[in-house]
């Protein structure tokens, strides 16, 4: 219980940050500049989420399981990271000529430029917060959290005063959080897991199976994440993408519940022994995240035309029912996002992927048709019915396939209250104790 008040408390000040990052970037570069920013960086993500084969979530799921081996697995896992960042460059850098050849040179230059710097160290540092949070260090990876958006924030204002801003530069300050935070993760998950023993080869073999069948749906939610910028980045001007990821930036304050759940919601389920007692961790945390979620979406629905105006400006009204649209869509999202990892931790990585594959089409669908009759609140809108029917998916199949009753999962108890009361003051009376 500490350790999710922490990551709440850590929670917070991220979303602080990532506004205070949001608020500057879009002011300082208006929609249009805004919008050139988030295309910038959109293909390259991509590439290299695409290029990291899961290989965070293998290492998380193998060493909470057996934490006495976990200088083997860790050991292995940066070899087989350090070797994906080498790897990903070639084609990486292919795929962005593919991707920006409608763009002007200059986008296509600073995107290659991103990739290159970002793709030395993502995957290992990815695989580093992994590790660190698998082997209890949830303050660590608190701290990393609240770090990388912190520097990113510090060096907008210093670019403003050198009268330095433009898309470059910003973005030179987004990949210099984003490389420093991984650096940091890696020398810390490497402390953490020491000391380091030689892997071998059944560690690469469990690892690499592991991440293979995990990855074949991370592919499908690679592209389930980014549709809608591709969707609309294709369509639309860059300055309807600059207001929708404005909008994105607000109605998302509501999936740093997933980021703050999921990563203490896997580790614990998958530890369980028993298969209820998995269930009995899932659907706590799925309920508690539910809860946070529909309360949060309602805020953003009321506030959102006022806060839009207050920190973008003015000139991001425009995005208020996009907004509205989104932090529902953000809601499902999170009940998706729960569910999803839960029943990676129940063993069955594989019919996730299945699943996501699946639902794919019908967000795609949905974004592109309803973009072309609509605009963004069509976009937004075909978000919300794609995240509806991957939700809706997985929990017919969690009730075929026998893993668990969906209603159960769903549904809050007294015997929740009374685990979240007892916990609270478990926590309180430690904090009495080290006062």
């Amino acid at each position: 219980m500490r350790d999710l008040l922490l990551s709440f408390k850590a929670t917070a000040v991220v979303q602080a940050l990532n506004l205070g990052t949001g608020v500057l970037a879009a002011r300082l570069l208006a929609p249009e500049g805004r919008g050139e920013l988030a295309l910038t960086m959109l293909w390259p993500l991509v590439i290299l989420a695409v290029g990291n084969l899961s290989i965070d979530q293998a290492v998380s799921y193998h060493v909470a399981r057996a934490r006495e081996n976990a200088g083997r697995v860790v050991a292995g896992a940066f070899v087989i990271a350090g070797g994906l960042g080498l790897a990903v460059i070639p084609p990486g850098l292919l795929a962005l000529e593919f991707a920006y050849r409608g763009e002007s040179q200059h986008l296509l230059e600073l995107a290659r430029r991103y990739f290159l710097v970002v793709a030395l160290v993502g995957a290992a540092g990815a695989s580093a917060a992994s590790i660190l949070v698998a082997l209890g260090r949830v303050a660590s990876w608190n701290l990393l959290r609240m770090l990388q958006p912190a520097i990113y924030l510090a060096g907008l204002p210093l670019l403003a005063a050198l009268d330095a801003v433009s898309v470059g530069t910003v973005l030179s300050a987004n990949a210099t959080a984003a490389v420093s935070c991984a650096l940091l993760s890696i020398v810390l998950a490497w402390r953490a897991a020491a000391p380091l023993r030689r892997p071998e080869r059944a560690t690469f073999r469990s690892l690499g199976g592991y991440a293979g069948k995990v990855h074949v749906g991370s592919l499908a939610e690679i592209v389930y994440g980014r549709v809608d910028q591709m969707v609309i980045a294709a369509l639309l001007l860059p300055r309807d993408l600059g207001l929708y990821v404005v909008a994105a930036t607000l109605a998302g304050a509501l999936g740093l519940i997933t980021q703050t759940l999921v990563p203490l919601a896997f580790p614990r389920t998958s530890a369980q022994a028993e298969h209820e007692g998995r269930l009995l961790v899932l659907g706590r945390y799925l309920r508690l995240g539910l809860a946070l979620a529909g309360s949060g979406a309602v805020a953003v629905a009321l506030l959102a035309p006022w806060l839009l105006s207050l920190l973008f400006g003015p000139e991001y009204a425009a995005a208020a029912d996009v907004t509205r649209i989104l932090a529902v869509a953000v809601s499902l999202q999170v009940a998706r996002g729960l569910l999803s990892h839960g029943m990676k931790a129940l063993g069955r990585p594989g019919l996730v992927s299945r699943l996501t594959w699946v639902s794919l089409p019908v967000s795609l669908a949905a974004v592109s048709g309803l973009a072309s009759l609509f605009g963004l609140p069509g976009a937004a809108a075909g978000v919300a019915v794609g995240e509806a029917a991957a939700l809706t998916v997985l929990l017919v199949t969690l009730r075929t396939s026998g893993l668990g009753r969906p209603l159960e999962l769903l549904t809050p108890s007294l015997a929740d209250w009374r685990f979240l009361r007892q916990r609270l003051r478990e926590t309180a009376g430690r904090s009495r104790g080290a006062a």
